[in-house]
């Protein structure tokens, strides 16, 4: 029986934000993090290339996919930061894109009870935790 390809295209903002919290959480397992900086880790990568695909076109359809999402994300960016992001979604989707999922991962991430019952600790990512935040997501 054939495997059926993910369709990527489909998920929701905050689903491919979880999808990335699942995928890159268990990498770290062992490590020694300061858990409210959790979120920042996953997508340190793609926050030093400032592209989550390194293509604009496919920001751009995932962007076009999320069009209410994005609307969404500009109010709550402004009412938590004062501003709107310093990257345009039109101008430039790639830097929009990544930034609206390097806060969406953080955002996930920080709304499990685990993440907040251990806040400001340092804490080594044990089996148990990665498997109870992914759990609680």
């Amino acid at each position: 029986m054939a495997i059926k390809p993910r369709r990527e295209t489909m998920l929701t903002y905050k689903e491919t934000c979880i999808e990335h919290i699942i995928d890159t959480l268990p990498d770290w397992k062992g490590e020694e993090v300061e858990i409210s900086e959790l979120g920042y880790l996953l997508t340190e990568g793609e926050n030093a290339t400032g592209s989550w695909y390194c293509s604009t076109y496919k920001a751009q359809e995932k962007l076009k996919n999320w069009f209410n999402d994005v609307a969404d994300f500009i109010e709550e960016y402004q009412q938590e930061f004062g501003d709107k992001p310093q990257h345009d979604a039109f101008t430039e989707p790639e830097l929009f894109h990544c930034l609206m999922m390097i806060i969406g991962v953080e955002k996930a991430l920080n709304e499990t009870n685990t993440i907040q019952e251990l806040w400001g600790e340092n804490v080594k990512l044990t089996s148990k935790i990665i498997k109870n935040i992914i759990k609680e997501l």
